[in-house]
């Protein structure tokens, strides 16, 4: 084991500190440590030379601190310092501190907290028990010797960071987030180097973020695979970390022995400056390359904030970005969930704009916030439109088909006026769950590279669509009609109609029941856009797409996209010179359908189609 000196303090700390968070548990449920193989990783961990243990109140459903507690009896505690939290969210008034100080010491068996942390500090938690004169208390704890030395750890922006420990001469560390991706991230790199020079010890959590830097897509590991020192995904994450003066010890919760004992060979090859410049170049390509991948351009600058309902816009950004970059789209949800907070959640976006106005980078934040919310929680977000407002509903008295003396005929572009859902996505997903080998690695993450082109202005989208329609289908293995037919099932039920825009479908809805008739036409799979329409009704509705044929190399497009000019040529094609009475479209590709209508409707419209539609007085749904 390497050992670092630990800011101003008589005593070194071992590179790689053990975080008692993620110990091995019983039938998923954290709260029952497998106590057996658990108590083996910690201990043989402090035999090969960890000597700083981090647990905190509420870890392992607040197990964790009795489970070390026990574990180190016998001699262990004289061999290890030992961390834990003071769950600062809990407490109410300042009698708190000593009940719950006091209810660790007991819990962990033992006198005194080496090193004790103000846990999970934000401005409002700082703001409550500074308040309630926190530190008095702490000077008074460590004065009757239950706590040896005093620190917190952070969740909130620099700014904060910078001003709690302004607010103290005598901390005497702190513990951030860092790791490559996380440089500019809430204390970030800023924090590290403030921290350090006001003589405080760093400690690190989140050293591959959560994991999501362990499994690398694969154009990340060609990076780490060009260097000729050897490394594993992880090692390069920490060595990183140990490569730089100011860091402390770096902690890692570990649930197997195998993590265990990679993080400690890893630990012993460690050391200030012992990466070389070629080394730091691969990391900077390797946060390159994950930043690629980023669906949402949002750069964190936080000029949407605050937003006057109280959506986190930037956190809800970053977790749906993190999904997407690092392929662990399931931790994003739980992520929203459990950490966004319900005052703060993207269903409160009322669709003001304010955000949008200030957004450097153009992104059509209202949108997002409903498409991130729909997706993690199932819930959607139904905006109040005035096209649905009033007594009379869309079938009211400035909007009656029954007074047209003909069946009315209702046009609609499908991919983001209909659904946020993407069809191109849905296959991939299909036929990485079925036809598992026939899925290349990094294949989705490839496409959110390659849309970021378009995204810049690099390539159209209608070229992009036409690439990756085609590439997708590609993957298809021995396609039959019976494979299409359940392809196109899943793109329409766990895609496109999950993901439906609702304000938008009743719309539809409710001019089928009234008697019109429906055409939805995109540039999409045309059996899937049929499958959408039969969801409206059976009768006086049609899905128009691009067509699919079977060839002997597999399914392909039979033509150009329906798209654009494309479209209104198909939809006459079916019913003629029958005028077009109501258009629904979300991007300018959609101009010339809604140009042909006797009114158009732009739902969720993109810049060029905003401005077109306030240029002519067409209806706007946001």
């Amino acid at each position: 084991m390497k050992y670092r000196k630990f800011a101003g303090l008589d005593w070194q700390g071992s590179a790689l500190g053990f975080g008692c968070m993620r110990f091995p548990v019983i039938d998923g449920d954290t709260s029952r440590i497998n106590e057996k193989p658990a108590a083996e990783m910690l201990l043989h961990a402090i035999d090969q030379g960890v000597n700083y243990i981090d647990t905190a109140y509420p870890y392992h459903g607040g197990t964790s601190e009795s489970f070390v507690g026990k574990t180190l009896e016998g001699g262990y505690r004289d061999k290890v310092k030992l961390a834990t939290k003071l769950p600062s969210w809990k407490i109410e008034k300042s009698e708190d501190f000593d009940l719950y100080l006091n209810e660790q010491l007991d819990r962990l068996r033992t006198d005194q907290i080496d090193f004790y942390l103000l846990h999970s500090l934000n401005e409002k938690l700082w703001k409550a028990i500074d308040e309630l004169d926190v530190l008095s208390w702490v000077e008074k704890a460590k004065a009757d010797g239950r706590i040896k030395n005093i620190g917190f750890s952070f969740h909130d922006e620099h700014p904060v960071f910078k001003s709690i420990v302004d607010a103290y001469d005598n901390w005497d560390f702190c513990l951030i987030q860092h790791n490559f991706m996380d440089v500019d991230y809430q204390a970030g790199k800023k924090g590290l180097l403030y921290a350090a020079d006001k003589g405080m010890g760093v400690v690190i959590m989140e050293p591959l973020r959560g994991g999501r830097l362990i499994d690398p897509p694969q154009p990340v590991q060609e990076i780490w695979d060009r260097s000729a020192v050897k490394r594993s995904a992880a090692e390069w994450s920490l060595q990183w970390l140990w490569n730089q003066p100011e860091v402390s010890l770096v902690l890692s919760g570990m649930s197997t022995m195998q993590q265990v004992e990679e993080n400690i060979a890893s630990a012993s090859r460690s050391g200030i400056g012992s990466l070389t410049s070629a080394d730091l170049e691969l990391v900077d390509q390797a946060k390159a390359t994950y930043e690629g991948f980023q669906l949402i351009p949002c750069t964190s600058c936080g000029y949407c904030i605050p937003c006057p309902e109280g959506v986190d816009i930037p956190r809800i950004l970053k977790i749906y970005n993190d999904g997407i970059m690092y392929d662990k789209v399931e931790t994003a949800k739980n992520d929203y969930k459990m950490w966004v907070p319900e005052e703060n959640k993207g269903n409160l976006c009322i669709v003001c704009g304010e955000c949008e106005e200030k957004c450097p980078q153009d992104i059509p934040i209202s949108d997002w916030m409903a498409k991130i919310h729909q997706e993690y929680i199932g819930k959607k977000l139904i905006v109040n439109s005035p096209l649905l407002s009033g007594s009379g509903g869309i079938c009211g008295s400035n909007n009656t088909i029954r007074n047209k003396g003909y069946l009315m005929l209702v046009a609609s572009d499908l991919n983001g006026t209909l659904t946020t859902g993407s069809p191109i996505l849905a296959v991939a997903r299909w036929v990485k769950k079925n036809q598992p080998e026939s899925y290349p690695a990094g294949f989705v993450l490839g496409l959110f590279a390659s849309y970021l082109q378009v995204k810049l202005g690099m390539e159209k989208i209608d070229t992009w669509g036409d690439i990756n329609m085609r590439r997708v289908l590609k993957l298809v293995s021995k396609p039959t009609q019976e494979i299409l037919d359940q392809i196109m099932d899943s793109v329409v039920e766990d895609e496109l109609w999950l993901k439906k825009r609702d304000t938008a479908v009743d719309i539809l809805n409710e001019y089928h029941q009234a008697g019109a008739k429906i055409i939805i036409i995109s540039a999409a799979y045309e059996p899937a856009v049929q499958k959408f329409a039969a969801k409206i009704g059976l009768e006086n509705t049609y899905g128009i797409g691009t067509e699919l044929e079977f060839t002997e190399s597999g399914l392909e497009l039979v033509k150009r996209l329906t798209t654009r000019e494309v479209k209104l040529e198909k939809i006459h094609a079916l019913v003629g010179d029958q005028q077009i009475d109501i258009a629904l479209g979300d991007t300018f590709a959609d101009i010339p359908l809604l140009e042909e209508a006797a009114e158009a409707i732009a739902v969720f419209p993109d810049k060029t189609l905003r401005a077109t539609a306030l240029d002519r007085g067409w209806r706007i749904i946001d």
